[in-house]
């Protein structure tokens, strides 16, 4: 079974070799990605892509960051869920964050977690629709 069967996913991480990490264990599961190098680019991609189901962002990022990314998301599209995949330890280094997106990944990532929280933001954002 792919639990992530259906899904189009947007990653933001201008790290290349994470970025691979992420579209590999992701697309293991079933999704679709689209890949932005940084949150401007990751920005353009989305407008581009309204098929996207859910975005998964690094916090630490050029041109755009994570919380920049996450503010414009907010703005476009408040119903696409969003999950912060950062070696930041987010109850500290960006205060609100946590409130403000679906799941929280902490770096290094493990592929079981990446793709539970996904699953679940996904679900959650799913059911405060309905």
């Amino acid at each position: 079974m792919q639990p992530l069967a259906d899904m189009t996913i947007l990653i933001a991480e201008d790290e290349r070799p994470v970025r691979m990490l992420l579209r590999v264990v992701l697309e293991a599961a079933g999704a679709r990605v689209i890949e932005g190098d940084d949150g401007a680019q990751a920005l353009r991609l989305f407008d581009l892509h309204p098929e996207v189901d859910l975005v998964c962002t690094d916090m630490n990022m050029p041109n755009l960051d994570g919380l920049g990314l996450i503010g414009a998301l907010e703005l476009r599209r408040r119903s696409v869920p969003i999950v912060v995949c950062s070696a930041l330890d987010l109850t500290d280094a960006e205060a609100g964050v946590a409130g403000r997106v679906d799941g929280l990944v902490q770096k290094p990532v493990h592929p079981g977690d990446l793709v539970r929280t996904v699953r679940a933001a996904a679900e959650r954002r799913s059911a405060a629709a309905s």
